[in-house]
This record gives C-alpha cells, sequence and structure tokens, in this order.
C-alpha cells in the first residue's frame, strides 16, 4: 500500500506544481520544496494527535467523510475554484495543531520563501492528507489502532530520510516560541524527498 507522501505527490506533475506556484507565488521548484515541508508537517501533527485515544477515534469519524476523491484530479481542481477545499482545510488546521496553527505557518513560510501564502498552502495540502489516509482506509479496511499504526510509520519513513523533522514534533510540544530552524530541515531533506514527485 503505497504511503500518504506517496499518493499526493505521484498526483503532482510539473504542471501541476507550475499552476500551484502561479497561485502561491515562487517557481517550481520552490514549490517543490514548500510542498515537501508542508505535507510531512501534516502528516506529523496528524500523528501526534491520533497517538491519543480520543484523538484517534476523532480521526476515523473525520476520515468517513474522505474518500480520497479529491486526488483523483489534482491539475483540473487546482485550476479551479479551491475556495471551498481551502476552507475545509483551515478547519482540518485548527484541529491538528490547534494555538501552534499560526507558528507552524510562519515557520514554513520563512524557510520556503511564500511568506504568508504558506497558510494557504497548508490549507490546500490538508485535505489531500486527510483524503490520501482516507483512501488508505476504505482499501485496507483499518481500524482505529491501524490508522494510528499507518501514521507511526509513515513519520518513521519520512524522518529516516529526513531526521531534521523530528523538529517540527519539538515544535509541536514545545511551550515556547517555536522558533526551529526549518531552514534546515528543506536544505537537507528536501533534494530526497523531490524523489517523490512524478516527473
Amino acid at each position: 500500500m503505497s504511503g500518504i507522501m506517496d499518493m499526493i505527490t505521484s498526483q503532482l506533475d510539473n504542471d501541476t506544481l507550475g499552476q500551484l506556484a502561479q497561485q502561491f507565488g515562487g517557481d517550481k521548484n520552490a514549490m517543490q520544496n514548500a510542498v515537501t515541508a508542508a505535507i510531512p508537517a501534516i502528516v506529523v501533527a496528524m500523528k501526534r494527535n491520533a497517538s491519543r485515544p480520543d484523538g484517534a477515534a476523532a480521526l476515523d469519524r473525520a476520515l468517513e467523510k474522505h474518500d480520497g476523491g479529491v486526488l483523483d484530479n489534482l491539475q483540473d481542481m487546482v485550476s479551479g475554484n479551491m475556495g471551498g477545499m481551502m476552507g475545509e482545510g483551515q478547519k482540518i488546521l485548527g484541529h491538528l495543531f490547534g494555538a501552534k496553527k499560526e507558528t507552524v505557518a510562519v515557520q514554513l513560510g520563512k524557510a520556503t520563501g511564500l511568506g504568508d501564502k504558506t497558510n494557504d498552502l497548508l490549507a490546500m495540502l490538508a485535505p489531500m492528507v486527510m483524503g490520501a489516509l482516507g483512501k488508505a482506509k476504505r482499501q485496507s479496511g483499518m481500524g482505529i489502532e491501524d490508522l494510528q499504526n499507518m501514521l507511526g510509520q509513515e513519520t518513521a519513513s519520512l524522518q529516516k530520510k529526513v531526521p531534521q523533522m523530528s523538529m517540527m514534533e519539538k515544535l509541536l510540544d514545545s511551550d515556547g516560541d517555536g522558533d526551529v530552524d526549518m531552514g534546515d530541515i528543506l536544505s537537507r531533506g528536501s533534494s530526497i524527498l523531490g524523489g517523490f514527485f512524478k516527473r
């Protein structure tokens, strides 16, 4: 079974990345870097929330509304009106990041150069991550414990490729200002994670 990152990035070809770059600013390479940082950030937060029994149960219920259809035609969706999807994404981000939502967006914005557009990118990607997880749940009939295991495996896989991703967990767990070197995550890991993308 494909991982969450694979399911999403396999649909993000050069044309789609180019459309995203036009909407959010930057070039295709910069957008690829931003996506390869943003998706793991969402996955890490999802895994952290699902590590609690109540969080895992809430995720399992929420996935009933996400069948993976959002991944079927990303290019047409990206070129169209994404307002509804991004509105849903903002709600998902609120559940995942809580009070750290703005801090995460600011840190990723600094690292990727997207600035205040990063929050919109995260909001667009969050339903995709939910869709990928919902699709995996349906395909294999996963229960709550299976979901927890999959998120743990996905996070572990990403951290093997990019050990600096542990900084994101520290950011989410910290009580301080969350000023971590997200640039280090991109500079050391984006070339590896870039291999996920469809060419």
